[in-house]
C-alpha cells in the first residue's frame, strides 16, 4: 500500500559483534510457506511485502483495541525504532520480534516461545504493553510530548524502570527517532491531511473540525466516525 511506503524501513542496520549467550540473534529464521520472514535478524531487514503486513497486523490489532490513529501512529513509531517492522528482528540480548521483547514481557503478555517471531501474537502484545506503557505516563501528570517520552522510556525501559534509564529517553530524542517519526506517521496514515486541523487539537483547543470525509475508512474509531477532531476525541 502506497500510503505506508514513506513509513518502512529502508535499510537494514549493521549486525552485532558479539551477542549473549540467552540471544535469539542466531536462532535460525523460519521459512516455511506462506509465513512472511525477515532476510535477518538485522533492524529493518525485511521487504516491503512483510513490512506492511507487520504494520496492517498492528493498524487492526490498534482498532481491535479501541485506538485511535494519534495512538496508532505512536505504536508504528516505537516498533519503527526497535525493528524498522522486521518479524523476526532479535537484539544482542534477549530481544526479539518486531516489538523487541525480552523474554519476560513477552512471556508476561501471553506470547509463548513458539510464537515470539509471529506477527499476529505479537500486535496484540505490543499494543497493550503500549496501552500500560501510556496509562502509567498519564498517572504522572504527563500530557503531549513528556507523556510521549515517557510513555516509549516504559516500553523500552520497562515499566519498573522507574528512576533508571536504559537508552529509552536517548533514543526518543535522537535523530530519525521516535519523536521524529510519531508525526511523520500521524500523516501517512491521514493523506489527506489538512494543515492547522492536527495543531488545534495539540493545542488542546476546544474547537472541533469536522473532518470526517478526510479520515481513513479502516482507521476511523467511533470518536472519528462521529465526524470531529477534537482535542478529546484526539487525545494525544
Amino acid at each position: 500500500m502506497a500510503a505506508y511506503d514513506s513509513i518502512m524501513a529502508t535499510s537494514r542496520k549493521k549486525g552485532y559483534k558479539e551477542v549473549k549467550s540467552h540471544s535469539h540473534y542466531n536462532d535460525p529464521i523460519e521459512r516455511t510457506q506462506g509465513r512472511p520472514a525477515g532476510n535477518s535478524r538485522r533492524w529493518g531487514d525485511a521487504s516491503p511485502a512483510v513490512q506492511e503486513q507487520v504494520i496492517q497486523a498492528l493498524i487492526e490489532s490498534s482498532q481491535q483495541h479501541g485506538l485511535n490513529t494519534s495512538d496508532t501512529a505512536r505504536i508504528l513509531a516505537i516498533v519503527r525504532a526497535e525493528s524498522g517492522f522486521n518479524p523476526d528482528a532479535a537484539s544482542s540480548e534477549s530481544a526479539a520480534g518486531f516489538g523487541q521483547f525480552l523474554d519476560g514481557t513477552r512471556e508476561d503478555h501471553g506470547v509463548d516461545k513458539k510464537d515470539m517471531f509471529d506477527i499476529p501474537s505479537n500486535a496484540g502484545a505490543v499494543v497493550e504493553y503500549y496501552m500500560k506503557c501510556k496509562k502509567k505516563a498519564e498517572s504522572e501528570g504527563l500530557y503531549g510530548t513528556g507523556k510521549d517520552a515517557r510513555t516509549y522510556k516504559y516500553y523500552h525501559d520497562g515499566l519498573n524502570s522507574d528512576g533508571k534509564d536504559y537508552g529509552g529517553t536517548a533514543n526518543f530524542n535522537k535523530p530519525d527517532g521516535v519523536s521524529e517519526w510519531i508525526h511523520k506517521i500521524e500523516d501517512a496514515l491521514n493523506p489527506n491531511y489538512v494543515p492547522g486541523v492536527k495543531e488545534q487539537s495539540r493545542e488542546g483547543s476546544n474547537d472541533c473540525a469536522d473532518v470526517s470525509s478526510l479520515l481513513p475508512g479502516e482507521l476511523e474509531s467511533e470518536d472519528e466516525r462521529n465526524g470531529y477532531w477534537c482535542g478529546q476525541g484526539m487525545s494525544m
